[in-house]
């Protein structure tokens, strides 16, 4: 097993022979270029397979590590995507009530208007059919005027009134006066 590395200053009453050794095979150990280049012999055997053993257990733990990690992210992106699909289905199921409902509300517009429309028709062709042919235009009542309560006062008196010529009068009911020389 590794001894624990030491600094230059604590010696912890080694002699100076044996802290080189110490540095001499902490720098193998940390070196892998050294490590390779002496192979076996440049350690002990046991310094050397607890070296092995260390880093290949290290290199295990990290890609367990990065597995877990990996598994972690590829879970989260998933449940991301998952969640973005149910709230676009939602969105989706929302967009086509709301467009059912204005095609409901359009559809009983149109059939309102198509019912008032029917109803003036219905109504107007009533009043058509009802009113007829048109009326012929009437001439205006000739009234004649009347004489005056003389004419009856004479009549029920029995004295006749001197025979004067009537006035002449036009159609529409205007004395004529005619002129002097031609009466």
């Amino acid at each position: 097993m590794a001894r624990p590395p030491l600094d230059s200053n604590t010696s912890f009453g080694m002699s100076s022979l044996e802290v080189e050794d110490e540095k001499k095979e902490e720098n193998l150990l940390t070196d892998p270029g050294i490590l390779s280049s002496l192979g076996r012999r440049g350690l002990y055997a046991p310094d050397w397979q607890t070296v092995k053993e260390a880093d290949e257990m290290g290199l295990e733990l990290q890609k367990a590590d990065e597995k877990e990690l990996k598994a972690a992210a590829q879970m989260l992106t998933v449940k991301i995507a998952e969640e973005k699909r149910v709230e676009r289905e939602a969105a989706k199921k929302e967009r086509e009530r709301m467009k059912a409902e204005k095609a409901a509300q359009a559809a009983e517009r149109v059939c309102m208007k198509q019912a008032q429309k029917e109803a003036q028709d219905t109504a107007k062709t009533l009043q058509l059919s009802q009113k007829g042919k048109r009326k012929a235009s009437s001439k205006p009542s000739t009234q004649k005027r009347r004489t005056g309560a003389a004419e009856v006062a004479a009549e029920v008196l029995g004295e006749e009134p001197a025979l004067a010529p009537l006035p002449r009068v036009s159609r529409l009911g205007h004395q004529i006066n005619l002129p002097a020389k031609y009466e």
